[in-house]
């Protein structure tokens, strides 16, 4: 793996598969290309940091997310569901079914699958034990423990960084987190606008 001076990840190698390169629109991955610079995967990405809405390999594939931003699932255009997500509090993956290929999950964040762990930018994250692996960049200005993940307050805050939890930005301050979806065409190439209101994180 190499990453540039920002700590983002440019290029992985993968057993049998070879070398990704990675493009960035600044922290949100937009291509995914192999050793020969032929593209593999393009996303398209929101606003804001960590806002996947949709991947296109040999298909175009539209994400939903929870109130953390979490993807839990994935629809064809065709309006039907393909891919599902589950997760615990801390990030650990209680079911999956489809089989599109692509990397965001919890938090919207890159899960690699040999390691077993999530790309936070500036470090790793185990959610086995809820705990990065490496010390926090910024050192005690994010806390006397430098390894803990949000603050272990994971179903209220996110830390797309890796260096400094947040309140998730669909969070207001009595834990009531809304976000806003594009939804699966309905009609052609229309799409329709989607509330969902989450509490505390989950539906």
């Amino acid at each position: 793996m190499s990453r540039d001076i920002s700590a983002q990840l440019t290029n992985r190698r993968e057993a049998g598969l070879g070398t990704t390169n990675y493009l960035y629109d600044g922290a949100n991955t937009v291509e995914e290309l192999n050793a020969a610079d032929t593209v593999l995967a393009r996303y398209a990405q929101g606003a804001g940091i960590d806002e996947p809405l949709a991947a296109s390999r040999s298909t175009t594939e539209f994400y939903n997310a929870d109130g953390l931003g979490s993807i839990t699932s994935l629809g064809t255009s065709a309006g039907a569901l393909s891919d599902s997500f589950v997760y615990d509090t801390f990030g650990n993956l209680g079911s999956l079914t489809g089989s599109f290929a692509q990397s965001f999950r919890y938090t919207s964040r890159e899960w690699d699958s040999e390691a077993g762990l999530y790309y936070y930018r500036a470090r790793y994250y185990d959610p086995q034990v809820g705990r990065f692996l490496s010390e926090d960049p910024i050192g005690f200005r994010a806390g006397i423990n430098m390894f803990e993940y949000v603050h272990n307050n994971p179903t209220n805050s996110i830390d797309p960084s890796g260096k400094q939890a947040q309140k998730s930005p669909f969070c207001d301050r009595d834990g009531t987190c809304s976000i806003h979806l594009t939804c699966l065409p309905t009609h052609g190439t229309e799409f329709t606008h989607c509330d969902v209101t989450t509490r505390n994180g989950h539906l």
